[in-house]
């Protein structure tokens, strides 16, 4: 794990230019440093844990930049960048691929020597052998660069579900990279603007990397599963692939005995694999199926593992601390609590918001990064994370609704019945209105000959959804007026749902832009400010592929989500936290950010700089903070406009 920055045709540069990057960098990989610079024409130049010569960067084409965080293979002989003299080629990696050990085998049947026993070698004789179709030949999480200088390329890319961030900028008529926006703001002459249609977004949906675009703008992220080739002889013309997607992945056909005897051979085989590191390995336990099923698991397959980091919230709706506590004796792993409280998120929140580079979502985020502290206080560099299991299994009840829609479109209207009695069982509230479903979702073709059913239905449907109370903001009246008409048409691109009520498509969709990769993007930069590695097993693309494959009646049985993860771990995982069907998610007390907003009224309600003034309405955020409405939904809206506020002080100024 690590951090990797370059300039592409970008020259010329001083060594000082690529210090600067590496030192923004510096918190991803403490354990060692090094550049690459190939002049025109030439071959790359490498040097480790000291600064590249003045001579070559004056000339300099190309320049690859590294921070090391050793995992793999502790000694020198896995330094980055990694050099091939006989090829030319050059490699900035950031992550693991977990099956280095079998892919060396392969590699070496067909001629390839190593010197080294980590997985970086591995990468760039594996790119050596099979160019850019050695990406399909990886499991694991990466970022990568590599400079060809026979080719007079350099390709870029990223795993499949962009566990590992790279994120690009055009720069003096190139382009520059890098593993964080930070290392990009630190490219000489570059000046930091907002994207404003990403901020409107944000604002009123909450949404964040569903596209390639950031909060800045100019600075992409290069898309999940696609690879990015530039040619150093035209570099404004790049080719872009797709290697891998999560959409239109062959149905599995088998019975339920079946997939689950399949989901347990895969998930072992992930495990096993996320496990191999020449460092301890400690795991996130969050009370909830996943976390608990990866502590459980891994004792069986016989890890060392002794330490399970666990946020517990103040509020008591929201504490899933007594779910812990039996996983973690089951497992045999020391249970080590974290909790937050407002001095704390005071202190912290600043440093929170600049590693992370963009604003997010909720202050569970906050929660997240007081674990990571804490895994690194306790002197590990490595933790499993759950991370990825809801979007490829079907586990948020927001997954309940395409199901629905689907059998009442199919007229399966008992299953739907069953599923509405159930959830507005298990919540208190519907799942659909009346009008949704019968109005919007039912063939005409089937409204005569369902009569009866369909007033069945109608008990669990009420005529629409329950408005907010008086007393609740609405999302858009602490916004500046004028701004936000400018951009909310293309604000709203951002947040598109996908056309289809089919199951399989939304899960495609969440993994691929809707949900999945914000998360990835919050838990790498929690993790890799403290220099810690975390690794998600369920994003094995083996276990991934075969998860979404899955039809729907493998995924959820009546309002059981995860069905094959839940009948996998019978007799493993305590019965209390296997059969619980409750969905707390990794939530912070609302307290958090109701709390600060009080706190710091005065301070957040005054526009600081010119953007603050021109996004927002002062007498709406003060109508927002002083509203004694306390739903989630109001809680996210503060926490939105707390972070954007933040975010906008923080690169352009607080007066």
């Amino acid at each position: 794990m690590c951090g990797i920055a370059g300039l592409i045709g970008a020259g010329p540069f001083t060594p000082g230019d690529l210090e600067r990057l590496s030192e923004r960098l510096e918190h991803r990989g403490p354990d060692g440093f090094g550049f690459a610079v190939s002049r025109a024409g030439g071959e790359p130049e490498v040097w480790h844990d000291q600064p590249p010569k003045a001579s070559a960067c004056a000339k300099g084409e190309v320049a690859l930049v590294h921070r090391r965080l050793a995992i793999l293979d502790l000694s020198q002989d896995s330094a980055q960048p990694m050099l091939d003299p006989e090829r030319g080629c050059a490699l900035v990696f950031n992550g693991e691929v977990y099956n280095y050990v079998e892919l060396r085998e392969t590699l070496r049947g067909l001629g390839h020597q190593f010197v080294s026993s980590g997985d970086t070698e591995v990468v760039l004789r594996a790119y050596l052998e099979w160019g850019t179709n050695f990406l399909r030949w990886l499991r694991g999480m990466f970022a990568l660069a590599i400079y060809d200088s026979k080719a007079r390329t350099v390709l870029l890319a990223r795993d499949r579900f962009g566990i590992k961030p790279l994120l690009l900028t055009r720069h003096r008529g190139g382009w520059a990279f890098a593993s964080e926006v930070k290392g990009l703001l630190a490219l000489p002459g570059y000046v930091a603007r907002p994207d404003e249609a990403q901020v409107l977004s944000f604002l009123l949906t909450g949404c964040t990397d569903r596209s390639s675009r950031t909060f800045f703008a100019g600075v992409e992220a290069l898309a999940p599963g696609t690879f990015m080739e530039i040619s150093l002889d035209a570099p404004e013309s790049v080719r872009r692939e797709r290697y891998w997607s999560p959409h239109h992945l062959p149905s599995f056909s088998g019975s339920l005995p079946d997939a689950v005897a399949r989901f347990q051979e895969l998930f072992e085989s992930s495990l096993n694999l996320h496990l191999r590191s020449d460092v301890p390995i400690g795991t996130c336990l969050s009370g909830g199926l996943d976390s608990s099923s990866i502590v459980t698991t891994s004792a069986r397959l016989g890890s060392q593992r002794h330490i399970s980091f666990g946020y517990c919230a103040s509020d008591t709706p929201f504490d899933e601390y007594k779910y812990m506590v039996p996983v973690a004796k089951a497992a045999g792993s020391r249970l080590v609590q974290i909790r937050v409280d407002p001095a704390s998120l005071d202190e912290a929140l600043g440093r929170i918001l600049r590693h992370q580079d963009e604003p997010f979502g909720s202050a569970s985020i906050v929660a997240q990064w007081f674990v990571f502290e804490r895994v690194s206080q306790e002197g590990l560099k490595v933790v499993l994370d759950g991370q990825g299991a809801d979007e490829i299994l079907g586990g948020y009840h927001m997954y309940f609704d395409p199901l629905v829609r689907s059998f009442i479109k199919q007229g399966r209207l008992r299953e739907a019945h069953r599923v509405l009695r159930e959830f507005q069982k298990l919540n208190g509230t519907p799942l659909l209105s009346r009008r949704e479903a019968i109005g919007d979702v039912v063939p005409a073709r089937l409204k005569g000959a369902y009569g009866h059913m369909l007033r069945v239905l109608g008990r669990y449907l009420p005529e629409s959804h329950a408005q907010p109370t008086p007393q609740a903001v609405q999302p858009d009246v602490f916004l500046s007026s004028s701004w936000a008409r400018t951009w909310k048409d293309e604000a709203l691109d951002f947040s598109a749902a996908p056309a289809s009520d089919q199951l399989s498509a939304r899960l495609a969709h969440d993994v691929a832009s809707a949900v999945l990769p914000a998360l990835l993007r919050f838990e790498d930069r929690n993790s890799m400010a403290h220099s810690v590695e975390a690794r998600v097993p369920f994003l094995d693309h083996e276990l991934a592929e075969f998860c979404l494959s899955l039809p729907d009646q493998l995924r959820l049985r009546g309002t059981e989500t995860k069905l094959v993860l839940r009948e996998a771990m019978k007799g493993i995982l305590p019965e209390g936290v296997r059969s619980r069907r409750d969905k707390i998610g990794f939530r912070s007390a609302p307290e958090l950010t109701f709390g600060y907003a009080a706190r710091h009224f005065s301070r957040l309600l005054e526009p600081a700089n010119e953007h603050e003034e021109e996004w927002f309405d002062t007498k709406g955020v003060r109508a927002l903070f002083e509203s004694p409405h306390r739903s989630i939904n109001q809680e996210f809206i503060t926490w939105r406009v707390i972070c954007t506020k933040l975010w906008a002080r923080q690169h352009w100024g607080e007066a």
